[in-house]
């Protein structure tokens, strides 16, 4: 792994984990804006070129998607999760 997707990763490492408490808040408000910025945060690194090509990158993006939607009880949030997967799969790794 090159160093910038180290850094990235080690950084990425304490993001995810923060975005994922954030985003089970009760507050359902709260929550989305976390789901939709992990989203936003996804699709922006996932378009860099030296990402897109590692699988093992990838997976490491969209495993907070997992964690969020197995920990949350609100079945609003699981399917924004299930609606920001779509979009991402569908628009971003296309490209």
């Amino acid at each position: 792994m090159d160093r910038i997707k180290f850094i990235w990763s080690q950084i990425w490492n304490i993001m995810r984990e923060h975005i994922s408490n954030v985003a089970i808040n009760s507050s359902l408000e709260v929550a989305f804006f976390a789901v939709d910025s992990l989203k936003q945060l996804s699709i922006k690194f996932l378009m860099k070129e030296q990402f897109a090509t590692s699988l093992e990158f990838q997976r490491e993006f969209l495993k907070p998607f997992e964690t969020i939607c197995s920990r949350v009880q609100s079945d609003d949030i699981k399917e924004l999760i299930l609606n920001c997967c779509n979009y991402i799969i569908s628009h971003v790794m296309k490209n």
